[in-house]
């Protein structure tokens, strides 16, 4: 086995183990803390790159593979919350258009024909409903942060971070 990839082992494991980990929904402060992490171990990787030359091919590629562990799951985040938007603004607008229609607000999704299961796809802890003056209340679960929502105000037309 090549002794830079048989020296690498540690931290290609612990690189896939935190990628796994941190690509899953509602563990994105394990972001913060791998970066908190990363900050204190650049110092020591800075001086293994300058004062010792025989160290630097594999420092180097350590800083490459967890440079790359946090692109990865930093895009996969992305990723998933640009595809709840997408979903979550089609509920919306199907509520808006079924208001523009009706004059009010439906009092379910299936009244304006959208399905309860397309909003429960973007996260179980999703809602519609109409409160007691008859306001549409849509929210959704953030896929980053446990416990965080995010939700749409139809009089501006905007989605509101909501942080728990």
């Amino acid at each position: 086995m090549n002794t830079t990839i048989k020296s690498l082992r540690t931290s290609i494991f612990a690189a896939l183990v935190i990628a796994f980990f941190g690509a899953q929904r509602h563990v994105g402060p394990i972001l913060f803390l791998f970066i908190l992490i990363w900050l204190l171990w650049l110092p020591y990787s800075a001086y293994l790159i300058f004062l010792k030359p025989q160290r630097r091919k594999l420092q180097v590629l350590r800083i490459v593979l967890w440079v790359g562990t946090a692109v990865l799951i930093a895009g996969i985040h992305h990723t998933r919350l640009n595809s709840d938007r997408a979903a979550a603004d089609e509920i919306a607008a199907g509520i808006i258009s079924y208001s523009v229609a009706h004059g009010k607000y439906p009092s379910s999704l299936a009244e304006a024909g959208l399905s309860q299961d397309a909003l429960r796809s973007i996260s179980p802890r999703s809602l519609y409903k109409l409160d007691d003056q008859g306001k549409p209340i849509l929210f959704y679960e953030s896929s980053f942060m446990a416990f965080d929502t995010i939700s749409y105000d139809f009089e501006t037309r905007t989605w509101v971070y909501q942080p728990d």
